[in-house]
C-alpha cells in the first residue's frame, strides 16, 4: 500500500493482510542479505527472541515468509510518526543547554 521506510536490511511497507483483515508492516529483506545463510540464521534467531517479548513499547512479529523468492517479515502495524521525526521534533522543543 505504501512505503514506510528503507534501511540496511531492506524496506518496510504498510500492507493489508487479506486473510486476517488488518494492516501489517511488511519488511522485505534485501536479496543479497537473504541469500547469505549465516545472516539469515542470525536474523531468524533475533525474530524468535523478539517474538517472546511482550511489552506495550515493542511491536509484535507475526511471521517470516517467502513469496516468489523474496523473503519478508510481517509485523504489527501501528499508525503514527517514525522515530526519526519524533526525535527531530523533540530537539526543537528542548531548551539549549551548554555541554559540560
Amino acid at each position: 500500500m505504501q512505503l514506510l521506510g528503507e534501511g540496511g536490511m531492506g524496506a518496510v511497507y504498510k500492507a493489508s493482510d487479506r486473510e486476517l483483515d488488518r494492516f501489517v508492516a511488511l519488511k522485505v529483506i534485501r536479496p543479497e542479505l537473504a541469500s547469505n545463510p549465516s545472516i539469515l540464521a542470525r536474523f531468524k534467531q533475533e525474530l524468535l527472541l523478539a517474538h517472546q517479548v511482550t511489552h506495550r513499547n515493542v511491536i509484535r512479529i507475526y511471521d517470516l515468509g517467502e513469496a516468489e523468492g523474496v523473503k519478508f517479515i510481517t509485523m504489527e502495524f501501528i499508525e503514527g510518526k517514525d522515530l526519526r521525526s519524533v526525535i527531530a521534533r523533540s530537539r526543537n522543543f528542548l531548551p539549549k543547554k551548554p555541554w559540560r
